[in-house]
């Protein structure tokens, strides 16, 4: 479910849920104090934690006039997008069948902003593509408990979208550096360095990322001779 910008710091967040073409809300399964996580849509990040405190009888609705009449007098807590697209799909099945019903169902909760936003990558790739509530297996919990064991650690010279992405995260998230804009080698793959350990990887601009090409920072010869 997309979340505004504004909206994010909320302690107390309302949600919804809506039928499929033959089939109760996914929130109908939910109980009081279990446990959601909130990710963005179009593949973003898990930034949110929630407690369910309440959870709403479902509105069932006969036809679409029925339907956009609500919309149009509860328009706060709907996201527009999810919300139309199960509309248009609740349209093709009165095609089929005039008995079709949709359904609406509310329920609320405490949010907790995680301390780190949690990209839909690696165990979580397959969660890119899920729309509203569904129950997480103990891998992706495990994942999103514990991110920064996840990052991913190779020899290779070329630094992956999945690896830049990852590193964005935790650096912004959990060291307060607000503004990357590229990942560069501490020290160069050319050099000797392991490449693409997390120890050898740092945020930088991109200029000063050019300007320092493959040469290597004075500081590490500094520290260097602390060791040999």
């Amino acid at each position: 479910m997309e979340i505004r910008i504004s909206e994010r710091k909320k302690t107390k967040k309302v949600f919804y849920e809506t039928n499929g073409k033959k089939s109760e809300p996914q929130s109908s399964k939910l109980q009081e104090e279990d446990t959601i996580y909130v990710a963005e849509t179009g593949g973003g990040s898990i930034y949110a934690k929630c407690v369910v405190k309440k959870i709403h009888a479902p509105k069932v609705f006969n036809n679409l006039s029925e339907v956009i009449r609500f919309r149009r007098e509860n328009k706060s807590p709907i996201d527009d997008k999810f919300f139309l697209d199960r509309l248009d799909g609740f349209e093709v099945e009165l095609t089929k069948n005039n008995k079709a019903r949709f359904i609406i169902q509310f329920y609320e909760t405490d949010q907790e902003i995680l301390p780190q936003s949690v990209s839909l990558t690696g165990e979580l790739e397959t969660l890119k593509w899920w729309q509203g509530i569904n129950e997480l297996k103990p891998k992706h919990l495990n994942y999103i408990s514990k991110p920064d064991l996840w990052i991913e650690s190779d020899l290779k010279p070329n630094i992956s979208s999945l690896l830049r992405t990852q590193l964005w995260s935790y650096f912004t998230k959990r060291k307060g550096i607000g503004h990357i804009v590229d990942i560069d080698h501490f020290v160069p793959k050319s050099v000797g360095a392991p490449g693409n350990i997390v120890e050898n990887l740092v945020p930088i601009g991109f200029s000063l990322n050019r300007y320092k090409s493959d040469s290597i920072p004075k500081g590490f010869f500094e520290e260097s001779q602390d060791f040999f």
